[in-house]
């Protein structure tokens, strides 16, 4: 399989993902309260240990968005490759936000990523009008 057909990672769709999030700081500030979580990263047993120690949580979604819009208290989003599926850890955590009133999004692509950002956005506006 040639390079130009091979599918993006996880790692490289949500890096596409803040990149385009950053250019957009300037015209929706309210995205500088908007963070990954450092869940899917490879480390030793040490650090896993420490960071589980300070309050990282399995299925917690890569990126939370805590502004509430009028309609939802937050924006979850978990990335996946084209072919990835989400544990049912994942799952669990984002039907438990959901239950709290967060919107939670399964997505693959960081267009379709930031499209959903900016529609949660916009909700708040159009109700602020």
């Amino acid at each position: 399989m040639s390079l130009d057909t091979k599918k993006p990672s996880e790692h490289q769709i949500q890096k596409a993902f803040i990149k385009l999030v950053d250019l957009h700081l300037k015209r929706y500030p309210m995205l500088n309260i908007l963070f990954a979580v450092p869940n899917a990263a490879k480390r030793s047993y040490a650090l896993a240990a420490m960071l589980k120690a300070e309050g990282l949580r399995s299925g917690c979604p890569d990126i939370m968005f805590p502004y509430n819009n009028g309609k939802y208290n937050g924006l979850a989003l978990e990335f996946k490759s084209a072919l990835g599926k989400p544990t049912e850890n994942q799952i669990l955590f984002m039907k438990q936000l959901e239950s709290y009133g967060w919107k939670c999004l399964l997505v693959n692509d960081s267009e379709l990523a930031w499209n959903q950002v900016l529609d949660y956005i916009k909700h708040e506006q159009v109700i602020k009008l």
